[in-house]
């Protein structure tokens, strides 16, 4: 495609290769222990579905715990993030015998590559055997 003349308009199809807005799968793991040392523990993953643009990506996921955790639950991203952002988006435990302040913020742990639901006092929400693990993020990648 050969570039504008003086005075023209790009539009976005022009500029960008559609091709590349493909929603990937990816299987994320869960664990327990956030606020401390992440141990991985089992669950079952309902989807998991992640898009990258040059540098943003943005994911969705949803995976059931298959026992209780202690000290928050977290989640792994598609993708190591550039750099640790307190608020990447929401995440939530849902389910029966969830915690009464279940919804809270999508905060990524220290390396960069899981992220846990805290309320906005930065108090790590745990998981029961049968919650979910919910969020939707958008950060900017490492590389």
């Amino acid at each position: 495609m050969a570039g504008p003349l003086a005075g023209q308009i790009i539009f976005a199809e022009e500029s960008v290769n559609q091709d590349s807005f493909t929603w990937q799968d990816f299987s994320p793991k869960v664990y327990s222990a956030a606020s401390t040392s992440p141990t991985e523990v089992s669950g079952t993953v309902a989807y998991a579905m992640y898009l990258r643009i040059g540098n943003t990506v943005w994911a969705v996921a949803s995976v059931a715990f298959s026992s209780g955790t202690s000290g928050g639950a977290a989640i792994d991203l598609p993708v190591p993030a550039a750099l640790r952002l307190f608020n990447c988006g929401s995440c939530a435990v849902t389910g029966s015998g969830a915690s009464s302040s279940q919804a809270g913020i999508a905060f990524m742990l220290s390396d960069n590559t899981k992220v846990t639901a805290v309320t906005t006092a930065t108090a790590f929400i745990d998981a029961a055997s049968g919650n979910s693990i919910r969020y939707s993020v958008c950060y900017p990648a490492d590389e």
